[in-house]
């Protein structure tokens, strides 16, 4: 097998609690060929020292950015992302776990599939203060996962289980203008040019849940996450207006998914009305209109 160079993505915001255990277990990894490059975004507890640390035990392994000032999600991922070498990102919080063999299972995997532009697998959910532990199931999803059922929402992607194809991401990254959850736009975004998302029936990661996950629907993200997803839409929207009959119930999903979330109705307007200021789309509203007066109930 060859091994070609891996870049683990890493964005950290005080993280001290966990990313020792995160970063031994990217260490500890049998594949040949990989860094790790992490941006902090300007932590104010231990976790500026201990990446220091890591970097000095492990200076051909380890890439650490240290940030002076707070960027935000997005920008951060993207001070990351400039700094990747290699053929492959793999996506990773500093709070999550790699499981041995993910390296190698994803990288042969997509050297085998050579139009896919992203592979992902099965996640391990756990919560040690909750004693929990359960997992993101893809049962229902195909192998070869193209644009049409990925837009349909069928597809849980835990960011942990992300590979990118480094040479297939677009030139401006992660877009900043999504604050908190713009991945979901990046892979969106790769694979409406036509290649495939593999998926990988193992699993290979896992996801630590706690309360400052954006993913929590009680943390202070979730509002942000559910505006995030439906701007994303409408983005897509106006790169790839032949993709309309696609797009339009992806937007109204993730419309309805917004309300449920924003218990007031002048924040879920705002929201919206934002959304489409970037560039107006008259489908977009008719989408959002729709879904503004449906009151259906929305599995979240």
């Amino acid at each position: 097998m060859s091994y070609p160079l891996v870049s683990v993505l890493i964005i950290t915001y005080n993280s001290a609690l966990f990313i020792r255990e995160a970063l031994d277990s990217i260490l500890a990894q049998d594949y040949q060929n990989f860094e790790v490059v992490i941006s902090d975004d300007a932590s104010g507890d231990g976790t500026p020292q201990i990446l220091k640390e890591y970097a000095m035990r492990f200076p051909e392994r380890v890439k650490v950015i240290l940030n002076i000032e707070n960027q935000g999600i997005t920008k951060n991922s993207n001070i990351a992302l400039k700094e990747c070498s290699g053929q492959y990102i793999a996506l990773m919080g500093g709070d999550d776990l790699m499981l041995p063999g993910k390296l190698v299972s994803q990288v042969t995997e997509m050297e085998r599939e050579k139009d896919s532009v992203f592979s992902y697998h099965n996640v391990e959910v756990f919560n040690e203060e909750l004693s929990e532990s359960y997992l993101y199931v893809h049962k229902k999803n195909k192998k070869h996962l193209g644009s049409t059922a990925f837009l349909k929402d069928k597809a849980t992607i835990s960011c942990c289980s992300v590979m990118l194809r480094n040479s297939l991401i677009p030139a401006y990254g992660f877009d900043e203008r999504v604050i908190v959850a713009s991945d979901w736009l990046l892979w969106a975004d790769m694979i409406m040019q036509g290649g495939k998302a593999v998926y990988i029936d193992a699993v290979l990661s896992r996801y630590r849940r706690h309360g400052n996950n954006v993913t929590n629907l009680m943390s202070p993200y979730a509002r942000q996450v559910a505006a995030d997803h439906l701007l994303s839409s409408i983005i897509l929207l106006t790169r790839y207006p032949e993709r309309e009959i696609e797009l339009i119930p992806t937007i109204s999903v993730k419309c309805r998914k917004l309300r449920l979330i924003m218990s007031t109705g002048a924040g879920y307007r705002s929201v919206l009305f934002a959304s489409l200021a970037f560039k107006f789309n008259f489908k977009a509203l008719l989408g959002i209109l729709i879904n503004y007066f449906s009151f259906g109930k929305v599995k979240i």
